[in-house]
């Protein structure tokens, strides 16, 4: 068993390892053709109006910056994880992001200055120091504007991947919980009770059997109609919870006693599928 579970943990570490080298690989394509079309649009310009600036300046200054912001990206993903923008906090969130994404700005692009000098083709002639190219760039309007502008490209990328993460999620554990919920109801321990009690009515008390007989099968009728609901009204919980105890009625007598005290007004409230009874089941079983 522990080398099952070890070879389980292995297999789970790779599935997660390979998953993020997936994703750097996707992030390291984006922001290749981001810097491209950049570098591009510049470059063209640049040979329509003379300027003589030389296809290497372009390229690397733009790939150079959007490898940069690319690198950084995790960290706006975090943010948006951490300070997600939803109802109820539309305005918190904008403000928080709109901090963050000043601060990222002028974190994130003196450091593509940096890399530009050491690894790009900078403009000696103009910067020939690393003080003078800072000075002469690093409150350059239009690459500020390019850095913040794509952290908050990158935070509508990285949100609709939270909201479809957590729709996954919410989709998974709603599986889960119906499975384990119809795991419950037709529960070997509960049919198998249920038909023994059947058989031990049938010569003591025929009509009782015939009452448990048709409880079990409007519960059952009810597991499979709904099944594969997962909202209900909590009227409609209630009618299954009660096919449930009148079996479990008939089997216990005078030992089970039940009460409901429901208000009409929530009758019509939507409510998860099945959510009453496991906890009910529970509470007689014990």
């Amino acid at each position: 068993k522990k080398m099952e579970n070890d070879g389980t943990h292995e297999a789970i570490d790779r599935f997660g390892l390979a998953r993020v080298v997936r994703n750097w690989l996707i992030g390291f394509v984006v922001w290749t053709l981001i810097g491209l079309s950049f570098a591009i649009r510049s470059y063209v310009n640049s040979v329509q109006a003379g300027t003589g600036i030389t296809w290497q300046d372009f390229f690397s200054a733009y790939l150079i910056d959007f490898y940069v912001i690319g690198a950084a990206s995790p960290v706006i993903f975090y943010l948006c994880r951490r300070f997600p923008i939803e109802r109820g906090r539309i305005f918190a969130g904008l403000g928080i992001h709109f901090i963050s994404s000043i601060v990222f700005t002028f974190t994130v692009y003196p450091v593509s200055l940096l890399a530009v000098w050491y690894f790009g083709y900078p403009n000696l002639q103009e910067t020939p120091t690393l003080a003078a190219w800072m000075m002469d760039n690093l409150l350059h309007p239009f690459f500020v504007h390019q850095t913040f502008i794509a952290y908050w490209a990158t935070l509508g990328v990285a949100q609709a991947y939270e909201y479809h993460r957590q729709a996954q999620i919410s989709k998974t554990q709603l599986a889960q919980a119906q499975l384990s919920a119809l795991k419950m109801q037709i529960h070997p321990h509960f049919l198998f009770n249920t038909l023994n009690s059947i058989n031990s009515l049938l010569h003591k008390d025929v009509e009782a059997a015939e009452r448990m007989i048709a409880r079990l099968s409007d519960f059952l009728r009810l597991t499979l109609n709904s099944s594969n609901a997962s909202i209900v009204t909590l009227e409609e919980e209630l009618e299954f919870l009660r096919n449930y105890l009148e079996i479990e009625k008939i089997r216990f007598r005078d030992r089970l006693v039940v009460e409901m005290r429901i208000d009409p007004e929530v009758l019509t409230a939507r409510v998860p599928y099945l959510i009453l009874q496991p906890l009910v089941e529970n509470a007689v079983r014990h």
